[in-house]
Parts: C-alpha cells; structure tokens; sequence
C-alpha cells in the first residue's frame, strides 16, 4: 500500500529500454544509439507533445542540455516528477541511457526529496543493487551498477526456471548481499525501513548461509 496522496501529480514515465510499445524503434536491428533515442521519443510521446514521434539526431550532455526533439520538455518535466515510472526492457541498455543522459543523477534526486519510484520488470530490477546480465554469447553472469535504492539484488518473472539466476548470483556473492525474485503478476513495497511488503503474489527471498543458498517465501498479507 502507497500511504503518499497526490494532488495535481507530476508524473514521468521512462522506459528501460526495448521502447517496443512506443511505437518509435525497438531494440530489434535497432543500435545503441538509436534505442537510447526511443527513450526521449517516448517520455515526449507519454505526455502527448504534438508530432510525436519525431526523430531524434543525438543525445549529449546532462539531463538539462538532452539534445533532439522534445528536449526542452524532457528534462524540466523529470526535474519536477513526484512520481517516476521505470517501465520494462533491456536493463542494460536502459542503465546506460539513464547514464549516458544524466537522467540517473535526476532520478536520485527526486528520490531524495521524496518522489516515489515505481519498477516495472527490468526498472524494478535497476532499484536493487545490481542489475543481473546474461548474453547468450557468454555464460557467465554479469552484474550491472543499479540505483542500489532497494538493498538487494532484484529479479523477475524468474519463476519458469525456479530463480536459477537468482540463486545463481546470490551464490556467487557470497552473502554480500540477498536475492528478490519477483514473480509475474506480483509485487513488492519497499518502504522507508526498507520492510518488504509484498502484493498479490509471494516473493522469493534467496540468501546466502554457510556454503549454499537457502530460499524462502514472503507471502503477501490477505487483501493486498
């Protein structure tokens, strides 16, 4: 339960990375370049800006100097958001955005002063610690820099494979730090204390204890 009521809220919706639903490029025979372009075209699309979509030629400097179509709009309107929606995609390629255009810096700044995140599949998994990477060029699991606002590492919709790569990574760690895995349909609230309350459907904790990986349950109170 979100106890904070808005009134005549700021709201900014920013994708994580393929931008498939945007209508603008998705990561399919897209490059880099232009996924992170998706990006601006899609937070200006959101808040409907006449001619959307509009191409964007470039992307530089910091959150207030984002070049290309809509940039005057994007930046002010994620510096005032009370309310901040990171929707699903490439977690990788929408860290790297969210780095390359400053928006990082913005996005931490309006959690300090009080602005509730919102994560959607990959953005919730860039509120954790670190954001899990596996290719199926390598084997091995990589693990990004993430907001490290929630803390401990975050996966979803892991359920298929039993958390495998969760349970993986936590391994791997050594009880640095413990796994959340949350499963399709479900959710959590993270609140001040950093209590997790999960919603709808149970999470997975994994942890680290001795040699090996224990994996728990925390189930969601009736009604929620």
């Amino acid at each position: 339960m979100i106890t904070k009521t808005f009134t005549n809220v700021a709201i900014a919706v920013l994708t994580a990375g393929a931008l498939a639903a945007c209508g603008s490029t998705s990561n399919r025979g897209a490059n880099n370049t232009q996924a992170a372009q998706a990006v601006q075209i899609c937070v200006q699309g959101s808040a409907s800006k006449p001619g959307y979509p509009l191409p964007i030629n470039k992307l530089d400097g910091g959150a207030n100097t984002l070049s290309g179509a809509g940039s005057t709009f994007v930046a002010p309107f994620l510096e005032r958001a009370q309310l901040i929606v990171l929707a699903g995609g490439d977690v990788r390629l929408g860290w790297n955005t969210f780095e390359k255009t400053g928006m990082k810096d913005v996005i931490l700044d309006r959690h300090a002063q009080g602005a509730v995140l919102v994560g959607i599949s990959a953005g919730a998994v860039q509120l954790g610690r670190y954001g899990i990477v596996e290719t199926p060029e390598s084997p091995t699991t990589e693990l990004l820099n993430a907001f490290k606002l929630v803390p401990v590492v975050i996966d979803t919709h892991g359920e298929r494979a039993e958390w495998a790569r969760l349970s993986r990574t936590i391994h791997l760690l050594e009880g640095a730090v413990t796994g959340l895995g949350i499963p399709s349909g479900g959710g959590v609230i993270v609140h001040t204390d950093t209590t997790i309350e999960p919603l709808r459907r149970p999470a997975h904790e994994f942890r680290f204890e001795g040699t090996r990986v224990t994996h728990s349950l925390l189930c969601a109170e009736e009604g929620n």
